[in-house]
């Protein structure tokens, strides 16, 4: 006797996860919480990994220094161990929990470095012949994107791999492109980032593989759009404005989804991790800026989920027939 085919058994789940897709004309209910680190007049979350470990940078006392924050809520601060520094920002962790961001100092040349941090091993992040380099993230195979600043003022994308520094602007393909960020990128080496197009708005774009991809938010009355992370399943965040006002969404499987911190003036999401968690920032009505951590509705993730199983479900036919 033949045994029942199991992609029947697969039906129900597929019938769920249609109905639950999100749509881009609707916002997602998010559960959050506010990050403040102790005792901080501003704190911004800017990346998660999937241990939960947060970092960011708060200010104190008009100092800017960068922290993490354990999956269990513990709060460390952590400053470069450089002379004459004057602020901190830790931008982007991996898996493994190496850490970028980068650093000022009063004085002294260069102004503003990058920064990688292994445990307790410091590394300078430096491109070559330029003042203003950051680094904003890193994947577990230690490649890092971030942008630098000539000394013309103008911004441009780059990468950094077993000690080679590659600028990634002649792969921004739009007519009159600049001021390139790379902000995020995944362990399939998929950056995503922003440019400036030549009337000054901003735009978002993927890379995969060395092919571009324009990708603007495409709600209603949407500017200016930005990209900040992106994660393992091709999950990617980022902010948009309406008028003056900045939001956040999440764009799954191409649908975007804008989402803000309940009760705020504004918010901007900054990185997100493979369970869904994302963190950002945001303005309450008092002006003051906060982190925010959050979670995205069951449905969605179950969404993803049922695609992965229906193809196991297709490979395990093959395997039958």
């Amino acid at each position: 006797m033949r045994l029942l085919k199991p992609s029947f058994l697969f039906l129900p789940f597929l019938a769920l996860s249609v109905s639950a897709l999100p749509t881009s004309a609707q916002a997602l209910s998010m559960a959050f919480s506010s990050i403040d680190f102790p005792s901080s007049t501003q704190t911004h979350a800017h990346a998660i990994n999937n241990s939960g470990l947060i970092v960011g940078q708060y200010i104190v006392g008009g100092v800017e220094h960068g922290f993490t924050r354990s999956g269990n809520g513990v709060y460390s601060s952590y400053d470069a161990p450089v002379g004459n520094l004057a602020a901190t920002t830790l931008s982007g962790v991996n898996s493994n929990g190496e850490i970028v961001g980068y650093y000022k100092v009063s004085s002294g040349t260069p102004p503003t470095s990058g920064l990688w941090k292994n445990g307790a091993v410091f590394n300078p992040i430096q491109y070559p012949g330029i003042n203003d380099t950051r680094a904003f993230g890193i994947n577990d195979s230690e490649v890092i994107v971030g942008k630098y600043k000539s000394s013309d003022n103008v911004e441009h994308g780059y990468t950094y791999s077993n000690g080679t520094y590659t600028n990634i602007d002649s792969l921004i393909t739009p007519s009159g492109a600049t001021n390139i960020k790379a902000n995020g990128i995944n362990n399939s080496g998929q950056i995503v980032g922003e440019f400036a197009d030549s009337g000054g708005a901003l735009h978002g774009f993927l890379l995969s593989g060395g092919n571009f991809t324009l990708i603007d938010v495409n709600l209603s009355g949407a500017t200016n759009t930005s990209l900040t992370g992106i994660n393992n399943k091709g999950w990617i965040v980022g902010s948009y404005f309406i008028g003056l006002v900045e939001h956040s969404f999440v764009d799954i499987s191409g649908v975007f989804n804008s989402f803000d911190y309940t009760g705020s003036k504004s918010s901007s999401a900054k990185g997100l991790n493979d369970y869904g968690q994302i963190v950002g920032e945001y303005t309450d009505v008092n002006g003051v800026q906060h982190g925010y951590l959050a979670q995205v509705p069951a449905p969605a993730t179950l969404w993803l989920f049922s695609i992965g199983l229906a193809g196991l479900v297709a490979f395990r036919k093959r395997r039958m027939e």
